[in-house]
């Protein structure tokens, strides 16, 4: 996908795809990430900040396939956890981008360095707005986003 032209729809479909087929798969979650599905679904949400349907696509297929600490560090590394923030800053309400991006954080933040990373990212302003939400779903995972990054009792762990 990387060499394809920048066809937003094609790229949205791509990522629509991958979080299919690896949806609940651990064996098609691996085959996934060892093609490169990672730097692929967090370069379409660079190229296409504005599409909320992508966006949504991409962050519910990080979910599925960084399940594990190795694959959300190699998430953080290429940009994935700034790109989900851009996202549910862009995309508060309307669809499931900032629900889907309070899970993943909340995911993430079981490891304590993947928490630093979010917490310096800026997520705690972004958590705070959305944990008074209108939508219920976006207001409680904001709230659960921001007890995640405001426990100090995680603060120092390393995970």
């Amino acid at each position: 996908m990387k060499d394809l032209p920048l066809h937003e729809e094609l790229h949205r479909l791509a990522v629509a795809a991958i979080r299919n087929v690896a949806f609940g798969n651990d064996a098609y979650k691996t085959v996934a990430v060892r093609a490169g599905g990672i730097p692929v679904i967090v370069t379409a949400m660079m190229r296409f900040p504005k599409d909320a349907k992508l966006q949504e696509q991409a962050i519910g297929a990080l979910t599925s396939i960084c399940d594990t600490v190795g694959r959300a560090v190699v998430c953080a590394r290429l940009g994935g956890v700034e790109a989900i923030i851009a996202a549910m800053k862009r995309h508060p309400s309307g669809g499931h981008v900032a629900e889907l991006g309070c899970i993943i954080l909340c995911m993430f933040c079981d490891d304590g360095q993947m928490r630093q990373h979010i917490v310096r990212s800026h997520a705690l302003p972004v958590a705070k707005a959305l944990s008074r939400a209108d939508q219920s779903e976006v207001r409680r995972w904001g709230c659960e986003l921001l007890r995640n990054l405001s426990d100090s009792g995680h603060a120092g762990a390393a995970g």
